[in-house]
């Protein structure tokens, strides 16, 4: 019966530590960009570089970096909860949007893209493309969300983030990830520690059992 529930509890240990290397080589970030470090209130004409440290093009309109002291009442991204006192503000004006494209290009492959946004004084609809549209929604006077969706650029094709809106909102980062296709083999080192693991296992597995065979009476002795 020990050894039934030592070989449960070996299986098990199996299970979680492969789980475990599954989830950590899952996906691998290849984008990571953050918009905390601009001149504050300091308009970004389009054909320049925002981001750091991924840049990002901007075309079509201006942007801005909004920020100043930190706990300032005054800073709309401190007041909608962003980590730093700077944040990036993609206006509109007169139906002008401005687009912001990822100098990173991306090759075939599925992909985890996740955006930090908060509303401005009106809903906003925020196109962001990679390999197909997805239309995201920003509520008016929202704090800071990190919007995630999947996106697949198809075999043959290389292609850009871009991100943009019909409305004023604000935007504090952007990451994108890339799915790993097939279950990675685990490591040696995981390997090992699950070995080690049920060698341990076993031996308290062993140990009980003796302890449970030298406290049962002989049949002489009853």
């Amino acid at each position: 019966m020990y050894q039934l529930k030592f070989l449960y509890k070996l299986a098990a240990l199996g299970v979680l530590c492969a789980a475990s290397t599954l989830s950590s080589q899952a996906a691998a970030l290849v984008l990571t960009t953050s918009f905390d470090n601009g001149s504050p209130t300091s308009p970004t004409p389009a054909g320049s570089t925002v981001g750091s440290p991924d840049t990002f093009s901007v075309t079509g309109k201006d942007v801005f970096y909004l920020g100043g002291i930190a706990n300032d009442p005054g800073n709309p991204c401190f007041l909608a909860g962003a980590s730093s006192a700077t944040c990036l503000q993609m206006p509109t004006y007169q139906g002008i949007n401005p687009t912001l494209t990822s100098a990173h290009a991306f090759g075939p492959g599925d992909y985890i893209v996740q955006i930090e946004m908060a509303g401005g004084a009106a809903n906003a609809l925020v196109l962001a493309e990679l390999g197909a549209p997805q239309m995201i929604t920003v509520v008016a006077n929202t704090q800071f969300t990190t919007y995630q969706f999947t996106h697949t650029v198809p075999v043959g094709v290389l292609t850009h983030l871009t991100i943009t809106g019909n409305n004023e909102f604000l935007i504090n980062s952007i990451k994108v990830a890339a799915l790993t296709g097939a279950s990675p083999v685990p490591e040696p080192s995981s390997w090992s520690m699950m070995l080690l693991a049920g060698m341990g296992l076993g031996g308290v597995g062993l140990y009980r059992r003796r302890r449970v065979v030298a406290a049962t009476p002989e049949q002489g002795d009853r």
